[in-house]
């Protein structure tokens, strides 16, 4: 009886830790979770049997004196080692069902060496031969790690870096580099090496190389970052080109300028309370799949072709007889983006205002422009960086 209970006692114990310490994230990997199934399940099997063993003995007193047939005995082999298989046979698809090695909200599996559990950001790797990491945000930094492609890593923070042009969204740069979820020093980090050969250093991987499965902005800037590379300055927009139709806007350390404009609701539009990103069309500025908002120059600035009679003059409510004109005031905003879908801190957006005539006047505002609350910034220079896919 000793024997089954130490058996049960170990299952238990293997139930527990395959259940908790993968959601924790330090069990992880998928090769050392089936190798940790596998051992549960044998677990269960040992537990089983011991436990069948003892109870036998208990009943054996009432079996003397009655030999069983040997088909009676074949058969009851045969019905152990049934048992015992459907046994190994449950465990290990009720744990991958319960605590799968991915998380169920992901729809690609994690890489073999990778953690996904208890992240923020999660992110597939687009790399043809896949992707390395790196001991700082910048390719000057040595290679530490090499991940395949196809598969998901979670990440823990990101670091301002070295700019790397973007595989999904061409005509942007990605300055984000994303540094790989680790847990904290303590007995949580001596289970995950222990367990998942988990490695103490610091590891980044350009975010260009990736393409993400959770939210661009779920994933904070890390507290400490190596190189000193500078975030987007503020932006400075200059006043509109009439003649030849270009905004113009710069920004110290921006890797990607995007522009957009906010139609006020109390304006007389059609389409009041809309947001709208204003770039090159082709053949200008890209392809018709990829138009250009994104990169800026090497020295920080952009321009952008804003064709304001037909986006904001002919949207305007028609007037109420051919003789007059109808009027409306407009929100520019420019912007650094980091990358894209992910613009700098709002607090350094450059922000004008413009009137725009039914008869194609277009004026700059220097007083009572339109006022925009915290939410309205935010979702305006979302709106300058967001991508077109």
């Amino acid at each position: 009886m000793f024997i089954a209970f130490l058996a049960i006692a170990a299952l238990v114990i293997g139930v527990a830790a395959r259940i908790i310490l993968v959601p924790l994230g330090i069990l992880y990997g998928s090769d050392r979770i089936e190798q940790v199934n596998v051992l549960v399940a044998g677990l269960g099997v040992l537990a089983a049997v011991a436990t069948y063993r003892a109870w036998t003995r208990r009943s054996a007193v009432r079996q003397i004196g009655r030999q069983p047939s040997s088909s009676a005995r074949w058969d009851s082999w045969v019905t152990r080692l049934t048992a015992l298989a459907g046994l190994v046979a449950l465990i290990i698809p009720t744990f991958n069902l319960i605590v799968p090695p991915t998380p169920a909200n992901i729809s690609v599996e994690a890489c073999p060496t990778a953690r996904t559990w208890n992240t923020p950001y999660i992110a597939v790797n687009l790399g043809p031969d896949g992707n390395n990491s790196r001991s700082g945000p910048a390719r000057s930094y040595e290679p530490n790690g090499r991940f395949p492609s196809g598969c998901t890593m979670g990440y823990a923070a990101y670091c301002v870096g070295d700019p790397i042009l973007e595989l999904v969204t061409p005509g942007w740069v990605n300055s984000r580099w994303l540094r790989i979820a680790k847990q904290p020093d303590g007995w949580r980090a001596t289970l995950a090496r222990w367990l998942s050969g988990e490695d103490a250093g610091e590891q980044y991987v350009a975010e260009a190389v990736v393409a993400p499965q959770t939210a661009y902005n779920s994933i904070s800037e890390a507290r400490r970052c190596p190189g000193g590379y500078l975030p987007p300055g503020q932006t400075m927009l200059e006043e509109f080109d009439s003649e030849n139709q270009w905004l113009t806007a710069r920004a110290d350390h921006a890797p990607n300028i995007g522009f957009a404009i906010w139609k006020p609701p109390s304006e007389p539009f059609i389409d009041g309370d809309s947001y709208h990103q204003i770039y090159t069309p082709p053949p200008l500025g890209g392809s018709e799949s990829h138009p250009n908002p994104g990169a800026a120059a090497a020295n920080g600035s952009k321009s952008v072709a804003w064709r304001y009679r037909a986006t904001v003059a002919d949207t305007l409510r028609p007037p109420p007889d051919a003789e007059s004109s109808v009027t409306g005031a407009v929100v520019v905003l420019a912007i650094g983006c980091l990358a894209p879908n992910v613009p700098a801190d709002v607090s350094t957006a450059a922000i004008d205002a413009y009137s725009v005539s039914s008869t194609g006047e277009l004026a700059q505002l220097e007083t009572a422009m339109p006022k925009l609350s915290d939410d309205q910034r935010i979702r305006l220079a979302g709106t300058a960086c967001q991508a077109p896919i």
